[in-house]
């Protein structure tokens, strides 16, 4: 049976989509940025982002609700239920709320009751140091590689000392394929410093592949010749699709992270039923 498609965010974002997404691959923190006027439209996007995001394991969630026009606060309801999808998230992910004091929706929220779990901040950069202070550093490991021939080798190194930290035994072989190939892609195809981080996620590891590039994989499908072999462009997402439990990238300030998640043999069953 194939796994799902990958999460492919697109390399620019229609403008009038009302979600903006970047990913800090260092504190494995994804922001979500929401503007425009509230309404069914836009409330159905952002359930799909959200989806979407909560898929990729992401460790720490930022919504940056500063943009929003919601005169009445008809959204409150959504960010509330958004707070307990993450808390029974395994690992649970933590999330963050920017709104101005200003904004109607801010007050409604803290009427809520929602500051006691789910912090409302005015601005993205106290709610960005706020999740990073309470990220588990112990469940992260990183390098940073040159653009080289030996950059997957010191990946799958990585992976290998991460599988032997966490008794992650089982694992090691699928982390350490999707590693080398995702690290082969940044070397050919970015050229630019190469960032690895390998994160533990209840009985699976999470690796995330951050380089300087914009552009976003494309999962092609190889075009067989005639008489020739079959070409390897493509051939490198092609292995990640059948090896990881679910993969995909998504867009940094300044270039892009691919990830790819692998799990046991029992969270894979739980998976496919």
């Amino acid at each position: 049976m194939g796994i799902d498609p990958p999460f492919l965010w697109p390399d620019h974002q229609p403008p009038d989509t009302g979600v903006r997404i970047r990913y800090d691959a260092a504190g494995a923190v994804a922001l979500l940025a929401v503007h425009g006027a509230w309404n069914a439209k836009l409330c159905t996007v952002v359930s799909g982002t959200l989806r979407r995001l909560f898929a990729e394991q992401t460790t720490g969630l930022i919504i940056d609700l500063s943009q929003l026009d919601d005169p009445r606060a008809d959204s409150a309801p959504v960010w509330m239920g958004v707070r307990s999808l993450a808390t029974q998230l395994q690992p649970p992910v933590h999330l963050a709320l920017c709104a101005s004091p200003e904004q109607i929706l801010a007050d409604r929220l803290q009427r809520f009751g929602a500051g006691r779990f789910l912090p409302v901040y005015a601005t993205v950069g106290q709610a960005r140091v706020a999740i990073t202070s309470r990220l588990p550093s112990t469940d992260r490991m990183r390098v940073e590689l040159c653009p080289d021939a030996d950059a997957p080798a010191h990946a799958r190194r990585l992976v290998e000392d991460a599988c032997r930290r966490w008794r992650l035994h089982t694992l090691r072989q699928s982390a350490r394929l999707i590693v080398s190939e995702l690290v082969n892609n940044a070397v050919q195809h970015a050229g630019t410093t190469i960032t690895v981080t390998v994160s533990r996620r209840v009985s699976g590891l999470h690796v995330a592949v951050q380089d300087l590039c914009r552009d976003m994989p494309q999962l092609a499908r190889p075009a067989a010749i005639p008489g020739q072999r079959v070409p390897e462009h493509g051939l490198g997402l092609r292995l990640v699709h059948a090896t990881a439990l679910a993969w995909g990238a998504v867009p940094t300030g300044d270039g892009k992270v691919v990830w790819g998640a692998v799990r046991g043999p029992a969270s894979a069953r739980r998976r496919r039923h």
